[in-house]
């Protein structure tokens, strides 16, 4: 590996109740709220990181060592030009620990080529650790691993899939969510099973719960990430858990209803109050 000490010693934290967390891991519990530290043994190389050592459920981990605190991002790169220069390495290994020495490099992307070379991405962005604002914006590369640094106190804890969730305490139609998901925060978008699970965990059973899924007039279901239109037909949820009640003239918007194993997107043309989840989009990632 070039020269590149690899010798990784590590810690992460989450929820207990994530799933798949605990899965061949090596684990602490630690101070009075319960959390949990994973202690990555010492010899065990950085690569085995680079190589989607997380559960196939479980996007990002937070994690700590000598060089600070930062977040693994599973599948999700840096893709602006503007906001990252390509340094020459030999290997995936090697990329991580030039940021880490870089005193500028406050972000970096690990991918594979089609050729198989690494390809490292730096970026100086956030200019300010803590700024949470000015983190890049992350897009879906299937072949690629994301670190981001950050620092005390916005080293917030995330759900295994990079988002945070949120319901309404009160009901509201579904025209009035952007007031109240506003900025990085949104009406949800659920684009996979394992967010469907982390939902789930979070809502309570047999209630209704607007989503940012919609149809046009003669249009087809529809999420609005974050400004990129995601077709549900496009995504892992199960097609039959989609019931349109309205008429393909009008436009319809979607609830999610479940009893804990199985959900359902209900579209109705009518404007009721239901609860709203709002998705925060901490890690700024584009799905």
């Amino acid at each position: 590996m070039a020269g590149v000490r690899c010798d990784e010693v590590g810690a992460t934290r989450g929820r207990w109740w994530q799933l798949g967390a605990t899965r061949g891991r090596w684990w602490q519990v630690t101070g009075t709220r319960g959390r949990r530290q994973q202690v990555v043994m010492p010899h065990l190389l950085l690569l085995l990181l680079l190589l989607n050592s997380a559960a196939a459920d479980k996007v990002v981990e937070s994690l700590r060592d000598g060089f600070g605190y930062y977040y693994k991002i599973a599948g999700y790169a840096l893709n602006d030009p503007a906001d990252y220069q390509v340094v020459q390495v030999t290997s995936g290994c090697e990329c991580h620990r030039r940021c880490q020495v870089l005193p500028t490099c406050h972000s970096v992307s690990v991918l594979t080529t089609a050729g198989g070379a690494s390809e490292c991405r730096v970026s100086q962005k956030p200019a300010v650790l803590t700024n949470v604002a000015d983190r890049p914006k992350l897009y879906r590369n299937p072949t690629a691993i994301h670190f981001l640094f950050t620092a005390p106190p916005n080293w917030n804890e995330v759900e295994d899939d990079g988002f945070e969730y949120q319901t309404t305490g009160l009901t509201f139609s579904w025209g009035q969510g952007p007031s109240w998901c506003t900025g990085n925060v949104r009406l949800v978008n659920i684009i996979t099973l394992d967010q469907m699970r982390i939902i789930m965990g979070e809502t309570a059973k047999n209630t209704r719960y607007w989503v940012n899924l919609s149809r046009k007039p003669g249009g087809q279901p529809t999420w609005d990430a974050g400004g990129a239109a995601i077709p549900y037909n496009q995504t892992d949820l199960d097609p039959t858990s989609l019931v349109d009640k309205t008429s393909p003239s009008l436009s319809s918007y979607f609830y999610l209803t479940h009893n804990g194993s199985h959900y359902t997107f209900t579209g109705t043309s009518s404007v009721y109050f239901y609860f709203f989840i709002c998705q925060d989009n901490l890690l700024n990632l584009v799905l």
